[in-house]
């Protein structure tokens, strides 16, 4: 009897990957569910109604925010307008996140500019929306405290700011809402990641229109930290940088809907390696289009490299309380040399 020869080389490289892939498959679902359940997200997001959390939490609780337990479904829902995708639930409650009734993190404010009061807007993500802190520690509301503190007259600074929206979603929050409440001078909060279009609160609501394949939050998150050590120790884009906002068109719109209105862009620094600081090429992607327009722009990265990232910092993107207190005073700086606003003994030489 002939003996069985020896598979050859190439079949058994074969055989080894579809073995491979089958395990993989096979092992994909139970390990999706697991990682979900643990994780608090929803197993599944089609054609149901999505959980809500019944807990009831103290005001100041800042857990409803906690990108880990993804509540962010609770805060959020699905916009009309194409280009915001989703938006802030107007009236939500809960813990530290207070909605108000026209849809932004902040206290009521009437749609019809009081007499005598300088109104500013701010936009931004979750740097400017004040992510992991009360409402009162966020940059717009320590701001605001500063100008009615040290300047005659009155200030409101409105808090646009949405957690995860690319610089293309803050100007059109600009254009198709802050700009509806008649501001004097506008402030753009940029962050390093603003340039790309993906979020976590984003690719939620993009996966709620499909089944546990049209998503893996496990293969998410593992590629966020494979992202992450490759851009920390070996400067390569993060995996998403292929989509890209252009950010000269996106400030073009900006300038053509607020001919009238006084612009200020901060750029906010990423918050580890301050003394080390790889991020300079993502700040001048966003900020030189805006300084080419004209815009005031002040970098707040000599401002924070006064401080360690321990003291200034929730996670390496998301200051605390003294990383807003600190970038509340640049920007009253700023505001001042650029002639937005005057201090009350320069309002008496005025006068």
């Amino acid at each position: 009897m002939k003996a069985n020869s020896p598979l050859s080389l190439w079949k058994k490289c074969f055989f080894t990957i579809v073995i491979f892939f089958f395990f993989v498959a096979v092992m994909y679902l139970p390990c999706e569910v697991i990682y979900r359940l643990s994780q608090g997200i929803p197993v599944y997001l089609f054609n149901e109604p999505l959980p809500h959390d019944e807990t009831v939490r103290p005001e100041g609780d800042t857990r409803t925010m906690d990108f880990n337990s993804v509540h962010y479904y609770e805060i959020f829902q699905k916009s009309e307008n194409p280009i915001l995708f989703y938006e802030p639930k107007p009236g939500f409650s809960k813990g530290a996140v207070q909605i108000n009734a026209d849809g932004f993190r902040d206290r009521e404010f009437a749609l019809l500019k009081p007499e005598e009061t300088t109104r500013i807007v701010v936009l931004g993500d979750s740097v400017i929306w004040g992510h992991g802190i009360i409402l009162a520690d966020t940059f717009a509301k320590q701001l605001e405290h500063l100008l009615n503190e040290r300047l005659d007259g009155n200030y409101e600074v409105l808090n646009f700011g949405v957690s995860g929206y690319s610089l293309q979603q803050e100007v059109e929050q600009y254009i198709a809402r802050a700009s509806q409440f008649d501001p004097d001078i506008s402030i753009l909060g940029l962050c390093v990641n603003d340039a790309v279009y993906s979020s976590v609160e984003g690719d939620f609501f993009k996966a709620q229109d499909g089944s546990l394949f049209s998503k893996s939050y496990l293969l998410s998150d593992l590629m966020v930290k494979i992202d992450q050590v490759l851009y920390d120790y070996f400067g390569v884009p993060g995996k998403y940088l292929q989509h890209v906002v252009d950010v000269p068109t996106q400030m073009a719109r900006l300038k053509d809907a607020s001919p009238d209105v006084s612009w200020l862009i901060l750029m906010f620094p990423r918050l580890d390696n301050l003394d080390n600081y790889k991020s300079l090429t993502d700040h001048r992607v966003l900020t030189q289009p805006a300084r080419n327009l004209g815009f005031s722009v002040r970098d707040l990265l000599a401002d924070y490299q006064n401080h360690s990232a321990e003291e200034l910092s929730i996670d390496p993107i998301h200051p605390n309380r003294l990383g807003n207190t600190i970038a509340a005073e640049a920007a009253y700086d700023a505001l001042l040399q650029n002639g937005m606003i005057q201090s009350s003994e320069q309002n008496r030489i005025v006068k």
